[in-house]
């Protein structure tokens, strides 16, 4: 588990697998919750290649902080959490996805 925290606004990739609704057409993912004053919130997720800096998935949390973000590399990754301007966005870097088996 990763779990970053700026203030009050924290992201944890988990890295729980739920086979039901991650499209059958990607083999790699994140996931974990999204939380500001330790309230689930809804926030867009966009993961990018470690090496190449190129957009490989996005996403938004669900009302209850939950994210499932496939993604079409198999190598690390760096992910950004954004804001709703109340604080900066959060970064979380050089995280491996995990393979859907």
């Amino acid at each position: 588990m990763v779990k970053i925290n700026v203030s009050n606004f924290s992201i944890e990739v988990l890295h729980k697998y739920q086979e039901d609704i991650l499209p059958p057409d990607y083999t790699y993912y994140f996931s974990g919750d999204v939380k500001q004053n330790y309230i689930s919130v809804e926030r867009e997720i966009l993961a990018y290649d470690n090496n190449s800096c190129k957009l490989v998935g996005r996403c938004f949390s669900t009302i209850d902080g939950s994210f499932l973000l496939p993604v079409t590399t198999s190598g690390t990754c760096y992910l950004i959490c954004l804001s709703d301007n109340t604080y900066n966005h959060l970064i979380a870097k050089e995280i491996n996805p995990i393979i859907k088996e």
